[in-house]
Formats: structure tokens, sequence, C-alpha cells
């Protein structure tokens, strides 16, 4: 993987979690604790975030998303400041969606936590912006979107049918949380052009991602919620895992076009990675149905944002 920023210890997930819980008293570590266990991302043990979150731009968009031109505008220790809400930001967004996605059951002591990770999340994203106001804004905003992508996505599952556009506006909706911190930084500096572009980016980036997390959990989403989302589009899996490639190269050029250096570098090592389809002897069912897949997406209000 071709990574070309420096993502050091300053920007390691586990680092933040633990200086979260050592923020708290006693009684509330263990809570947390507790509570963190019940999720099932580490069986066993806490959560280890940094296994979780693997790709750089997910741990550390702040240091992706500024365009070359403005880097100057955000020295380092905004930077860090961001790239420590954008991990609350994470940290909230992986318990809401977990429990959405029923993989972690709605316990009393889950809520709590979320409402803990919230204030955390706020709270941080205020200190980096110097702005509580604007951040209150942008994470009403982007929970918002995410409220209407997990209603978005219930419904379809209701209706085991989905077509790649209300595909595509699900993921994109649920996921917008990932770009908050580093969005609120950009229109924070008036480069609200560089905000839009670095979603245009981003979107393509995790809709790749989450065509190949999809194909590969067919048989844990038939388990859990009865179909899964191949299933939904009438295709092969193969197809997503071949969509995901072409979405992960159109986000490589979106990054260079636009002027995210960092970015588009590491976009390409992670696209030559994912331009390979599944094993099988349906090849050809892999091929159109990618096709189709990616330009049904595209008819989506506004295309890639």
């Amino acid at each position: 993987m071709c990574n070309v920023v420096d993502v050091g210890f300053n920007d390691s997930m586990d680092r933040t979690w633990q200086r979260f819980v050592e923020g708290l008293d006693g009684a509330q570590r263990e809570f947390v604790r507790r509570a963190s266990r019940s999720l099932h991302l580490a069986p066993g043990r806490e959560p280890a975030w940094d296994e979780f979150v693997q790709h750089a731009p997910n741990r550390s968009l702040p240091r992706f998303g500024v365009p070359d031109h403005a880097r100057h505008l955000a020295g380092e220790a905004a930077l860090e400041h961001l790239v420590r809400a954008h991990h609350h930001a994470a940290f909230f967004w992986v318990v809401s969606d977990r429990v959405a996605d029923r993989q972690a059951e709605r316990t009393e002591d889950v809520v709590a936590l979320r409402r803990m990770l919230l204030r955390a999340w706020s709270l941080s994203l205020s200190e980096a912006l110097g702005d509580p106001e604007r951040a209150r804004h942008a994470i009403a905003r982007d929970l918002a979107a995410w409220r209407r992508g997990v209603a978005l996505d219930r419904a379809l599952y209701a209706r085991r049918r989905m077509t790649p556009a209300e595909y595509r506006r699900s993921v994109g909706l649920r996921l917008r949380c990932v770009t908050t911190c580093t969005r609120a930084l950009l229109e924070a500096r008036s480069l609200r052009g560089d905000a839009a572009a670095l979603v245009r980016v981003s979107d393509l980036f995790l809709m790749a991602c989450q065509c190949r997390d999809d194909a590969l959990d067919v048989a844990e989403d038939r388990a859990t919620r009865g179909a899964s989302v191949p299933d939904l589009l009438g295709l092969v899996p193969g197809a997503l895992v071949r969509a995901g490639a072409r979405l992960a190269w159109g986000a490589h050029r979106e990054a260079a076009r636009a002027g995210f250096g960092a970015y588009a570098s590491w976009l390409h090592g992670f696209a030559r990675e994912a331009d390979v389809g599944l094993l099988g002897s349906d090849t050809a069912a892999q091929v159109f149905g990618a096709f189709a897949l990616v330009d049904g997406m595209r008819h989506v209000a506004g295309g890639f944002t």
C-alpha cells in the first residue's frame, strides 16, 4: 500500500481510545470496557481499533483530506486535534452502525456508551475548530444523514430489493460521518469547493470498500438479516468486487484532479490491489454486473456526492 503521509503514534486510534478511557473515573472506565466488549469487535477484549480500521485515510483522513494548495492553513497541531476528533467520530459511528446492522445488541450500556462518545466527538471537534457552534452544526448535519441512510437501508431490506442508485445513496448517507471533521475544517477556512471535492473522493473510495465488504459478507448477512446485498441487487458477489475496483480508480482520478496529492497517491496503491475479481466460473456475470452496478450508481442526484 502506498502511504505518502506520516501516520504515526499520534494518529493511532488505539491511543486515542486509551486517552478517552483514561479521562474517565474508575467506575466509568469499567463501564466503558464492559460496554465496548459487547460490540464484538475483538472477542473477549476491548476493541483493537488500529486492526479494525485498516485503511490509512479512514484512520487519519485530516492528513489526506486537505488539498495541496491549502496545507499551509492547517498546521501540525491543528491536524493532531482534528485527527483525534476524527477518531471520536469513528468510535461513535462504529457503535451506532453495529447496532443498526444488528451486529451488536442495543443494550442500556451500549446506548450510554454511544452518548459518551458523541459528547467526546463534539468536544474534540469544537477544540479542533475553535468554534463549538460550527462543530455542533457539522455533527448534527451528518447524524441526520446517517439516520436517513439507516432508514433507507431498512426499507430496502424489508422490500428485499434495491437498485444500484438506492444502494449508492444508502451507503453514502450512512458513511457521511467519515468526512465530517475534515469537511468542517475546510468549510471553516472558506474552502467549500474543496470540501465538496473531498466528499466526492471519499464517497467513491468508501463505496469501493463497501462493495467489497458486502461481497465478502454474503453468508453473515444472510444469517443475520435474511439476505445479502448481492441478493437484493440481483448480482453475483464478484460483480461487487469488480465494481469496487472501478470505483477505487475513480476515487484516485478524482483526488488527483482535485489536488489531494497524498490521497491520490494512496488511492493509486489501493486501486491496484482492489483490481481483482473473485475466483469462480461466473466471470461474465461478474464483469457485466459490475458495469451495470457502477452505471446505475451514476443516476444518484448529483453523481457521486
